[in-house]
């Protein structure tokens, strides 16, 4: 199984993401899978961990700045990302188009990436995981019917393996 992680870490986001990241990949590599990560070259980031713990790293620059146009995101932390989700997704979609094999599971763990970003990178993988601990999220990351807002689809993995995989209503 091929896996990636698309997520980041810096002075000002902090290690939660990264740290949680990391022990995902390491239980899924126990397991067989092959777990690369994807993350932005931001000042005070953990990158070097990712590397120490023998995962592969593709670095993402941090030299682009957000037109002004791009500023005002409906998401609320979209200035962590350090370009517009735009250049984000073409840069990630860049590193997962000359991947030879082909990608199982995008794991995105990043308040800054969206529905839109999401529906662009996915033609280039099978399935894309979200990690979302900001219940408030929704309503700015995900605009829609509010029927929409209401649901989420949760997979739940384990051994390499989906064990389950259902939209709950909150």
């Amino acid at each position: 199984m091929n896996i990636y992680f698309r997520v980041d870490s810096s002075l000002e986001i902090g290690s939660g993401h990264m740290m949680r990241c990391l022990a995902l990949a390491e239980a899924l590599r126990e397991k067989g899978a092959k777990a690369s990560f994807i993350c932005r070259d931001l000042p005070g980031n953990l990158c070097s961990l990712i590397e120490k713990r023998g995962f592969m790293l593709y670095h993402l620059p941090f030299n682009h700045k957000i037109p002004e146009d791009k500023k005002k995101s409906v998401v609320k932390h979209a200035g962590w990302l350090g370009v517009s989700w735009e250049i984000d997704a073409i840069e990630t979609r860049a590193i997962l188009i000359n991947e030879t094999a082909q990608t199982d599971w995008l794991i995105v763990d990043h308040y800054a990436l969206d529905r839109q970003w999401e529906n662009n990178i996915r033609p280039y993988v099978k399935k894309i995981m979200i990690i979302d601990d900001l219940a408030g999220k929704l309503p700015e990351a995900f605009p829609g019917p509010a029927a929409e807002l209401s649901r989420r689809r949760t997979i739940i993995l384990a051994a390499g393996r989906t064990i389950s995989e259902r939209t709950e209503t909150f």
